[in-house]
């Protein structure tokens, strides 16, 4: 689904620290050009964007960070992906680790991740190779997860803004409720695994949280807060994010996969949520 703007916005090409490497694809003078907080960033129209596209394409394939950002808009909230995005681990590969089935889950993981399986099968998989991990083992894991660097200052400056920000996770409650709980995010969103008798049963219980889902997630709570998808962005890295980037108006990569690619605006290739903090801060104000 392309995203449609208007023939008169206004567009910004951002190059973080990599300006040179376009030189010799996108003609970028005499277009309005300033820096701040170490980015590049070119002015100009709608003419341009395909040009731009075809750069950043070039640029994320290189694992170069860059994007192309619309004017502002009023935005109202932010959806992230959990895994890889907020924080720095695949969190079912450390339940795998703990329950020594790793070598599959990771390799299972890494498909879905990268679209070449489908979602829902891979996870129903994984998660029949969890059976009978106690209640403890997952304790362990949950203190185990790190936060990816610059994601208290990314959801702290959307705060300050006033925005929402949601959880929207193919991994598990049980550890997207400790995460969401300790970054303050207004709503979560995730699979919820089955127990019994303080284990896993290898079993899911309710719907899968597959992309289309998190997709549906974002609609409702636009719905209910009577938002559009303008107002909304998302923040992802992997094939399941795919659906909610569809929807809202604004996607970006953390590390995205090249399966993303043709839904990003922007791709951060830093592995710092600090990059996405300081091109908001400067966006925002224009």
């Amino acid at each position: 689904m392309e995203k449609v703007m208007s023939e008169k916005e206004r567009y910004f090409l951002v190059l973080p620290c990599h300006h040179q490497f376009l030189e010799s694809r996108v003609p970028l003078k005499p277009l309005p050009l300033f820096k701040d907080f170490g980015t590049t960033w070119v002015e100009g129209n709608s003419n341009l964007r395909k040009d731009w596209e075809k750069a950043c394409q070039h640029l994320w394939s290189a694992g170069l960070s860059a994007g192309i950002l619309p004017q502002p808009s009023q935005f109202k909230a932010a959806f992230f992906d959990m895994d890889a995005t907020v924080i720095a681990q695949e969190s079912i590969d450390l339940l795998a680790r703990i329950a020594d089935v790793e070598a599959e889950i990771v390799e299972l993981t890494k498909k879905a991740m990268e679209g070449k399986i489908e979602f829902d099968e891979a996870l129903e998989h994984r998660v029949r190779l969890l059976n009978g991990l106690t209640l403890g083992k997952i304790e362990q894991v949950k203190e185990q997860l790190t936060v990816n660097p610059g994601i208290r200052d990314l959801t702290g400056m959307m705060k300050a803004q006033g925005w929402e920000t949601f959880l929207i996770s193919g991994g598990f409650t049980h550890l997207a409720d400790h995460i969401a709980k300790d970054l303050k995010f207004d709503g979560v969103r995730a699979n919820q695994l089955e127990t019994l008798n303080g284990k896993l049963s290898g079993r899911i219980v309710g719907k899968i949280i597959n992309g289309m889902a998190k997709q549906r997630f974002a609609q409702e709570i636009c719905q209910k807060k009577n938002w559009t998808r303008d107002q909304v962005l998302a923040i992802g890295d992997g094939a399941n994010d795919r659906h909610l980037m569809e929807f809202v108006n604004i996607s970006l990569g953390f590390h995205p996969k090249p399966v993303l690619f043709p839904y990003l605006n922007l791709a951060n290739f830093t592995g710092d949520h600090k990059l996405f903090h300081s091109i908001f801060h400067r966006w925002l104000e224009l």
